[in-house]
Formats: C-alpha cells, structure tokens, sequence
C-alpha cells in the first residue's frame, strides 16, 4: 500500500500536464447541440479569458413559456404535462437517479434545444443530470490545471508527513496512507469530470441552463423531475456559480421566481396524483415551509401520513422523513394532530380511486 501511495504522488504530478491534452480532445465535428436557455449578454458573472473550443454550440435564444396560473394544487393546465416517465411505486428515487447518472457518464446525452417540439421528458432529464454534474468540474483548461496542482500538493505534503511518521513508527502513519489514496482517488475524478464536460462552453450559465432544463423535464412529464422541483429548481434560482460567481438568478431574472411557483405548484400535484411516497413527503415539506402554498402544518402532517405509511408498504427510505416529522409534530396541538390523521386517510382514499 505504501508503494503505491508514493507512485500515485509521482502521478498526481504529471496530471496537470496531461490536462492539456484532454482540453484538446474535442469532438471535431462539434456535434454537441444546442444549449443557452437567454442570451448571454444577461449573464453579468465575470469568467476567465480562456477561448471557448470553436467547436462549442452557438447560442439561441430560448423564449420562455408564459408560467400557469397560480389556481392551487389540483389546477392542470392543457401545457402541462402528465406523468409520462413514472417512477414505479416501489423505487427508491435517489437508487434511480443514481443510476441515471451511471448511463450519462457512460454516454452523456446529445444537447438540444428547449422547446423542441420533438424533445421528451426522459433527454431533457438526462440533459438536466449531466449539466448538473458538469456544474461541479473545471470550466476551462486554467480552472482545472489549478485543481489537479492544488491536489498534488496536499499529496506532497502527505507523503512527506507519512514518510516522517514511519520513521518515528507512528500510528499516523496509516491515516496518512489512506489520505494519499484518497487523493489518488480524487484526481482520477477530476480528470473524468473534465474529460465527460470538456466540450461545453467555458462561459455557461449553469443555474438558469439547470433552472431551464429541470423545468422542461418537470413540464414534459418525468416524475422524479416533478417531485425534485420545487426544492432543486428553487435551489438553482438562488444559487452563485461556484467558478464564476455571478449573481444569483433571482437577482438577474426576478421574473423567474413567479414561474417557478406555478411550475412547483403543478409538479408537485402531477407528482402526488401519481402516488409515489416521495411525492407525498416532497409535499409536506412545502406546506411546512410555506414558500409556495399558505403554510398549513396540519396539511403537512397528514401528506406525511400518507408518506410514511406508502413507504412502508413498499419498503422504501424517506431521507427528509424523521426530521420533518418532527417538526412538525412538534407544532402542532392534540387536536390538530387528530385532524391531520383524518385528512390523510381522506387522501388516501382519493388515492386509491
């Protein structure tokens, strides 16, 4: 095992070079699709010089749908898509888009445009998941230089410190083994990373291009898409680029923010209507927090009911489960509990119609 931490050290060293040649294995014929969801000239984040690969996709413009009217949790309008890649009852969402992810990096998915009237809910999800993980690697050839340099030094100082620890017979000299592993491990990700994403444009617009394109497989109809919305999309709105640092979306396009309720508003209903335990428990925490209906904790109560009992019966794992539950218990009266059981056996037995 120590021979191979000081091999991987000597590795670590020579991954920064080797970068210049991933940066320049581009596709040739630059068939990589379409990506901008608006015009550029909107994104006021600053990005390094670095000269995109002439091969990257040129612009469009991407003129938004008008959002649905805000008519409460049932409201469907004919623009809306149904559940059109279900996610089965006894599925855990997290195992399948795992899974997803697995495929992508295997074969990420060709680029296209939103909109696109051929365009499906399962590619506009898969184009979502590869942005979402492109979102987190290099951007350019500089960027990713920096990381594998910023690794191999904290490997040279792990080397040194266990080659110390081993002379002085040191305990620590195990726990450093494994962090030069780790480190082997980690600059084997970053170099897939910036291999799987190397011919997307240096200067994207990661939150609104993840905002667009998770709206557009939640409105085409992919439930996972549906039941991850309202708290991811809202994620995306919010969020400063990691490599850029511009500024947040609702900041940029607070016109974003009303389409996003009415879109989260209707995902989440397809979503329940459908019936998968995640979908119920997605919904109790919106009424908890109250950002896109009227806070309502008895309504949260009794969706987290009918969660946790269609969890059971199908032999799933609710991650956000226990600390919500207790939430919101925690805030509510005996009577307002008795409520909440008799709202969700209501609900379950629309569902079940």
């Amino acid at each position: 095992m120590r021979q191979r931490a000081s091999i991987s050290l000597a590795v670590l060293f020579g991954v920064a070079l080797a970068v210049y040649g991933l940066w320049r294995l581009t596709d040739p014929k630059g068939e990589t699709g379409s990506l901008a969801a608006t015009e550029r000239t909107e994104n006021t984040g600053t990005v390094e010089s670095d000269t995109p690969s002439p091969h990257s996709p040129a612009p469009r413009t991407y003129r938004r749908q008008s959002p649905a009217p805000i008519d409460g949790d049932a409201a469907t309008p004919s623009d809306f898509a149904g559940i059109q890649v279900p996610l089965p009852h006894d599925v855990d969402k997290g195992d399948h888009r795992n899974r997803l992810v697995a495929e992508i990096e295997a074969n990420p998915p060709p680029l296209r445009t939103p909109g696109d009237p051929e365009l499906d809910a399962d590619t506009a999800y898969r184009i979502y998941l590869y942005l979402e993980g492109c979102s987190r690697e290099p951007r350019t050839q500089r960027q990713a230089e920096e990381q594998l340099r910023q690794v191999a030094a904290d490997a040279e100082s792990a080397q040194q410190a266990m080659q110390s620890a081993i002379a002085a017979e040191s305990w620590i000299a195990e726990k450093l083994e494994s962090q030069l592993e780790g480190l082997d491990k980690l600059a084997d990700r970053r170099l897939a990373g910036f291999y799987l994403c190397r011919n997307l444009p240096p200067d994207l617009d990661y939150p609104l291009e993840l905002f667009t394109w998770l709206t557009e497989a939640a409105r085409l109809g992919h439930e996972i898409a549906q039941i991850d919305y309202y708290d991811r999309a809202l994620g995306w709105i919010g969020a400063y680029d990691d490599f850029t640092w511009a500024p947040p979306l609702f900041l940029r396009h607070p016109e974003l923010l009303e389409e996003y309720k009415a879109t989260a508003r209707l995902a989440l209903a397809s979503a329940v209507r459908h019936g998968h335990a995640e979908a119920y428990l997605m919904m109790s925490y919106a009424l908890l927090q109250g950002a896109i209906y009227p806070r309502d904790l008895v309504r949260a109560l009794a969706y987290m009911r009918v969660a946790e009992r269609k969890a059971a019966q199908h032999q799933l794992t609710l991650s956000m489960y226990p600390t919500l539950k207790n939430t919101i218990l925690q805030n509510l009266s005996p009577a307002q509990i008795a409520d909440a059981e008799q709202l969700a056996r209501e609900l379950e037995k629309e569902g079940s119609q």
